[in-house]
């Protein structure tokens, strides 16, 4: 399950990586790549349900390995399906910035058909500001520029229509412990050793909720391990599956 804004193709090398071990479902999320755009109705509980259907049409239990928002909908779809046999998590955020300026901004765009401020808006104003808080204001030029360069900027850039659709759908989550206080799926939270200290508190509350969890670092690497490690990453991978 890759994460927000992109789709399976931000896996980058590491996809190939992990199908010499295992076999690889690599899904696009609904709105996302090649699958259909989002309904008027859109809710992100909708995407568990879809994650649920492809468990079930394997045909198996099957591991799922979620990246950044993809991880909450790994998550939440082993709570509706047995088919979920243990679960990687990189990096699951909290989805808690998407504020009512913020989403005008990003409709106001689209409308406008300016995909270029969509993909800054969310990438730079809402991501980056939300982990590193202390960068803005003077970094923002900079931090553009960087992100230009990115997998990420071209991954949001293809998606951009679908983004601020998939901004209202995470306003709408919340994340309730309570609801995970039985949970027992075995879960592995990867988190980057270089990740600042907003996005550890974020695994650390999570592995603080799921009894079933432990957290295995991911040495050197941010957000992004797939792309900048992905020997490493699909290592690291194999080792919290065994």
């Amino acid at each position: 399950m890759h994460g927000g804004f992109v789709d399976r193709r931000f896996w980058g090398p590491s996809l190939a990586l992990l199908a010499r071990h295992f076999t690889v479902y690599a899904m696009d999320r609904r709105g996302h790549g090649d699958s259909d755009a989002y309904p008027a109705d859109h809710d992100i509980a909708r995407e568990y349900e879809d994650v649920a259907a492809v468990a079930t049409a394997v045909g198996a239990p099957v591991d799922v390995l979620g990246h950044s928002s993809g991880a909450q909908v790994a998550l939440h779809t082993a709570r509706r399906t047995a088919q979920v046999k243990r679960l990687v998590l990189y990096e699951p955020p909290r989805l808690d910035a998407f504020t009512p300026s913020v989403r005008g901004r990003l409709h106001a765009s689209l409308a406008a058909g300016d995909l270029d401020s969509i993909v800054a808006t969310v990438l730079v104003d809402v991501v980056v500001s939300t982990t590193n808080p202390g960068i803005f204001p003077n970094a923002r030029p900079q931090v553009l520029a960087g992100l230009r360069e990115s997998p990420i900027w071209a991954g949001a850039l293809r998606n951009a229509r679908s983004i601020p659709a998939e901004a209202d759908s995470y306003a709408t989550y919340r994340f309730d412990p309570v609801e995970f206080r039985d949970f027992s799926t075995p879960t592995v939270l990867l988190l980057g050793s270089t990740s600042g200290p907003v996005v550890q508190g974020w695994v650390q509350d999570l592995h603080a909720a799921l009894s079933s969890s432990r957290i295995v670092l991911l040495e050197g690497q941010g957000h992004g391990a797939m792309h900048e490690a992905p020997e490493m990453f699909v290592h690291t991978v194999r080792a919290a599956l065994e």
